[in-house]
């Protein structure tokens, strides 16, 4: 009996040794699968991640359609890779494709969930700016504020600014919009959206000095006895074609007792010539840009100076002659604003080409259409201040 037991042990014994390296091949080959599933989990994680940054690098050069076909494929494949970003990518390839109703499905559903994502405000502010261009406006001021109140730190804030700075304008509320419009100039002077917030403001700076409507800049003047156009603008630094035009006067005769829109000119110049930009400004803030043309080699002066005095159809005294307005060789354009600096100026242009370059003698040109409008604004006497190259630098 006791031989039949010690048999029975050394069975059991080899049983169990068998079970356990069994186990142990079980365990190594479970293992071993995890690691392969792990590295080829990397490798085609790896691969989706190229691909998409392909498809980044397409959306970016706006080559929308091949980055739609890479963004689609990925979340056809892989739908939770990225999920809230390519769902938002999708949706503005889309809509630069003209499918903005498809585009609108795919922004609700990356704000419908939590907004923890960077999508979150920029899908929303697609989705508002849908509703601005339907004009809707009211209705995208409130979701614009919205984002500005509780998203504050997105990198969509300046599109945010701009575009309720256009909502605010559309309905009106003109120093709403000019608030939105000198946030973005003040705190995001090197987001390219900068250019286009200063397009909008000068835009409707324009428009509304040129109008009857009152702002912030302007006064009503009641006609008293023995006034005139030009004494009005002298006691108000102004000048009679900004008067006539804001007021839609037709002649030079004013009735006593008549209230009439004025903006003292309280302008000032400022011009740039590294950038070839002059900018205009009202009581001290921006009122607008406008492209120009400096001298080569460095040839314009720097400094402060003012305008000394202001000429139509002005006549150009070249070195070589002396050139009525209309002659084949008078480049001055349409007007003169002659500086304190003697032969300098500004002035219109008969090579339009030219604006944006250094190419001039020294001279500051503007478009004939932009010195036409800055020659009504500024009166004799404003202040202009140059900054940039000088002819230190000359070549």
């Amino acid at each position: 009996m006791a031989k039949r037991k010690g048999k029975s042990t050394k069975q059991q014994v080899k049983k169990r040794t068998t079970g356990r390296r069994a186990e142990r091949i079980l365990v190594l080959l479970i293992v071993a699968g995890i690691v392969a599933g792990s590295f080829l989990r990397i490798a085609i994680g790896r691969k989706v991640e190229e691909r998409f940054e392909k498809g980044k690098s397409l959306y970016s050069e706006k080559k929308f359609e091949d980055a739609l076909d890479i963004f689609e494929k990925t979340s056809k494949e892989y739908p939770r890779f990225h999920k809230r970003t390519i769902a938002y990518l999708r949706g503005v390839c889309l809509n630069n494709l003209g499918a903005p109703s498809k585009a609108k499905v795919l922004w609700k559903k990356v704000i419908s969930g939590k907004p923890d994502s960077e999508y979150y405000p920029a899908s929303l502010y697609e989705l508002t700016h849908l509703e601005e261009i339907a004009g809707e406006y009211d209705k995208a001021i409130s979701s614009y504020n919205r984002i500005l109140s509780e998203f504050g730190d997105s990198d969509v804030i300046p599109e945010v600014l701009v575009s309720s700075g256009n909502c605010l304008q559309q309905l009106k509320k003109w120093e709403d919009a000019r608030k939105r419009y000198e946030e973005v100039l003040l705190s995001y002077p090197e987001n390219p959206i900068v250019e286009k917030a200063k397009e909008k403001l000068g835009a409707m700076d324009i428009k509304l000095i040129f109008s009857p409507i009152t702002t912030g800049d302007s006064i009503i003047y009641e006609v008293k006895k023995g006034d005139t156009l030009e004494k009005i603008a002298k006691e108000f630094n102004t000048t009679v074609a900004l008067i006539k035009q804001a007021n839609r006067l037709k002649g030079v005769i004013l009735s006593f007792g008549k209230r009439l829109k004025i903006t003292p000119g309280n302008f000032e110049i400022y011009v740039d010539a590294d950038s070839n930009k002059l900018t205009l400004k009202l009581n001290g803030r921006f009122f607008k840009e406008y492209p120009i043309g400096t001298g080569k080699f460095g040839s314009t002066p720097t400094g402060t100076f003012k305008i000394v005095n202001k000429q139509l159809k002005p006549v150009w005294y070249a070195e070589d002659g002396i050139y009525p307005y209309g002659h084949p060789k008078n480049i001055l354009g349409v007007c003169w604003m002659g500086l304190d600096k003697l032969g300098y100026g500004i002035h219109g242009t008969t090579q339009p080409e030219t604006v944006g370059e250094h190419s001039s003698r020294g001279c500051i040109r503007l478009y004939n259409r932009d010195v036409e409008e800055l020659y009504k604004l500024v009166p004799v006497g404003t202040p202009v201040t140059i900054t940039g190259t000088t002819s230190a630098d000359a070549e």
